[in-house]
């Protein structure tokens, strides 16, 4: 049977988007300041240009893009007439309009932005000094955003490796780059390279700050979602423990975030053998979700998913059908809402649910629902996707079980051409499960 998963990069895309906010909002004051192995005098600044500066971190904060774009450009006028385009202090005001290119969702002017800001710190500090490695940290971030992840690779390692050279390999900002860069390893799908980096990333902020510090809450995270990617729940499991209740605690303001983690929790509890616990918190979930949105909200599609695939797994169809139905319906009617949750939990449910309908034997709708998943993960996926060849498999073992086995038999090698197209390119838990499909099906060949 299919197995129900949340998305685990979703968690990392919403709160990233707050934690880039405040970042850039504190970070302008000690741009340029933070990454030294010395002191140095402060540098005067003009009034006008102080002004400017505070200017448009206001506007950042009402999120008036446009506005703090101009008054950001008159920053960098002033700055340059002060002290020549190519000293420091200029940079940080171009680096700062990056950043907002970055948050206005303008990715060829903040990256062209920071280019220009690593030849500058290259020249008044030189290439291996830390002011270079910032830069070469945010032009790492704001590539991988972008998903120009080669990029992103080499400017994040060449920032990790003068962080370590100038700080030690167990200081914060050597953790930070750390992180970065087993994020973008994680992204290319590169799970094992990226494991070892996020743990060690994990180990320096927590031995540093504390288990709950928001650092450590938010490197454990990226580990946790690194070991939902690999299906290895009983690593992920004692992470969340840790995450939730500082997400309680400190996110009341953003549920969404909250009730994600909420259903890594009711995850866990049930791939560890802990259904009733699982219950509770997808019901506490489910009743935070209803109250605050209403019970046809996209953000219930995957609370009910889960909750419905835990009732299939206790061998209580009827509570999972209602549940499967109920989700399917809220995105089939919300499929045009601005703030819908993207196909995978639809997938997921679908495929789960023609499963449950093979089980209770309503074989013509279960052959609906099997063929809209797949089409829906072909979409979602790609055609030559170990998920999509997984899709495959579960359609071509029902076909087989109605004795369509010409229908079957056809699927079935397009289960391991994909395979065979796929085969090491990924790391990730629905790569495992397919080459274990694979190999049963080339035995069941002999």
């Amino acid at each position: 049977m299919a197995v129900v998963t949340r998305k685990h990069k979703g968690a990392i895309c919403r709160l990233g988007v707050f934690l880039l906010s405040a970042w850039l909002v504190l970070g302008f004051a000690g741009i340029g300041q933070g990454e030294q192995a010395g002191s140095a005098p402060a540098t005067v600044l003009p009034l006008p240009l102080k002004a400017a500066r505070a200017h448009y971190v206001k506007l950042i904060q009402r999120r008036a893009f446009a506005e703090a774009v101009q008054v950001a450009q008159k920053a960098i006028v002033l700055s340059e007439k002060s002290f020549g385009p190519d000293h420091a202090e200029t940079a940080i005001d171009i680096n700062n309009l990056a950043m907002i290119y970055k948050l206005w969702g303008a990715p060829e002017k903040a990256i062209a932005l920071l280019e220009q800001v690593v030849k500058i710190k290259e020249k008044a500090f030189g290439p291996e000094h830390p002011k270079t490695a910032m830069t070469l940290h945010n032009l790492a971030s704001t590539l991988q955003d972008f998903k120009q992840l080669d990029k992103a690779e080499a400017a994040a390692r060449r920032a990790t490796h003068i962080r370590e050279d100038a700080f030690g390999p167990k200081d914060e900002k050597t953790a930070h780059s750390l992180n970065l860069l087993g994020l973008i390893l994680m992204n290319q799908k590169r799970l094992r390279q990226a494991e070892p980096l996020l743990r060690r990333a994990m180990t320096i902020i927590t031995e540093s700050q504390g288990q709950n510090h928001p650092d450590a809450i938010s490197s454990a995270r990226n580990l946790m979602n690194l070991y939902l990617r690999q299906g290895d729940s009983a690593k992920a499991a004692p992470l969340v423990e840790i995450i939730l209740p500082f997400y309680k605690k400190h996110f009341g303001h953003q549920p969404y975030l909250v009730i994600d983690m909420m259903e890594k929790a009711a995850l866990m509890a049930q791939y560890t053998d802990n259904p009733s616990k699982a219950g509770e918190i997808l019901n506490e979930a489910l009743t935070i979700a209803e109250k605050l949105w209403g019970p046809h909200h996209p953000f219930l599609i995957s609370i009910l998913g889960q909750y419905g695939f835990l009732y299939a797994q206790q061998d209580r169809p009827n509570k999972a059908e209602r549940l499967y139905r109920r989700a399917l319906k809220i995105a089939e009617k919300n499929a045009d809402h601005p703030q819908k949750l993207d196909n995978f939990d639809v997938i997921m449910i679908t495929g789960n649910f023609a499963d449950l309908l093979q089980d209770q034997g309503k074989m013509e709708e279960a052959e609906r629902f099997y063929r809209q998943a797949i089409g829906l993960r072909e979409d979602y996926s790609g055609p030559f996707h170990p998920a999509t060849a997984i899709a495959l498999n579960n359609f071509a073992f029902f076909l087989k079980e109605q004795g369509r086995n010409k229908e079957s038999d056809r699927l079935y090698d397009q289960v391991l051409e994909i395979y065979e197209k796929t085969k090491g390119l990924y790391e990730t838990n629905e790569a495992q499960h397919l080459a274990k499909i694979a190999q049963q099906l080339y035995e069941d060949s002999d």
